[in-house]
């Protein structure tokens, strides 16, 4: 009888399956939670430049205003578009009246798109509430 050190080719094969099984059953879902982590970060990035465009126009009517006026104004975004993490972000007329910022899924994965206007609601799609526009909660 001989002395046979390592693992049959069976039992690699065997080994290799069981794996193949394993990251058959999980990637669906790794692929599940990304797409909410970049929704869920599309959704808060849309809600803070509603904040700072609210706090923006607040400082525009305030006759004398506090100094972090000047920070909130510059930390608004651009008007333009910019694509990141799986979102095109868009804005226009920021530091207007009628301003709109939009964040709309990029690569075709995430599955809400979301936008703020100068009303101050933030709204989704394709939820509804109620039957009528949809708006996020």
């Amino acid at each position: 009888m001989k002395n046979e050190k390592g693992f049959s080719l069976i039992e690699l094969m065997i080994v290799c399956m069981i794996a193949a099984v394993l990251v058959c059953a999980f990637l669906p879902n790794a692929t599940r939670v990304l797409n909410a982590v970049e929704t869920r970060e599309a959704h808060d990035d849309v809600r803070q430049v509603q904040q700072l465009a609210t706090a923006s126009i607040l400082c525009a009517v305030n006759p004398t205003p506090p100094p972090a006026c000047a920070s909130i104004s510059a930390s608004l975004p651009v008007n333009g578009s910019i694509t990141s993490d799986g979102y095109t972000y868009a804005a226009t007329g920021m530091g207007t009246s009628a301003w709109t910022y939009t964040a709309t899924p990029a690569n075709g994965q995430a599955t809400d798109a979301f936008y703020v206007d100068v009303t101050g609601i933030l709204r989704c799609s394709p939820r509804t509430v109620n039957g009528g526009s949809p708006i996020c909660p």
